[in-house]
């Protein structure tokens, strides 16, 4: 009888063990994500930044600039900044 009582208040004792550990791992685990997260969109800020750049020298080496392909590449850059803002605040 003792036997069968200790182990169920072990069981018991880790299920609330478990419960308390999860409380702490999804804050930490969050935080986790939303730093690759900042670090994946201050990547691609900084690529779209330096494909306009290439895309203007190419341009104006060849008298075209490609305006359509620059307004897209912009508007992933302001996207991507607003959602930066938001992660930030």
């Amino acid at each position: 009888m003792d036997a069968k009582f200790i182990n169920i208040c072990y069981t018991q004792t880790t299920q609330i063990l478990k419960k308390i550990l999860m409380n702490f791992v999804k804050p930490i685990k969050r935080s986790l994500r939303e730093k690759s997260h900042k670090d994946h969109l201050w990547d691609s800020i900084y690529k779209l930044r330096n494909s306009i750049i290439d895309d203007v020298l190419i341009g104006s080496k060849n008298g075209r600039i490609p305006v359509k392909k620059l307004k897209h590449k912009a508007e992933l850059i302001r996207k991507y900044s607003r959602r930066l803002k938001l992660i930030s605040t």
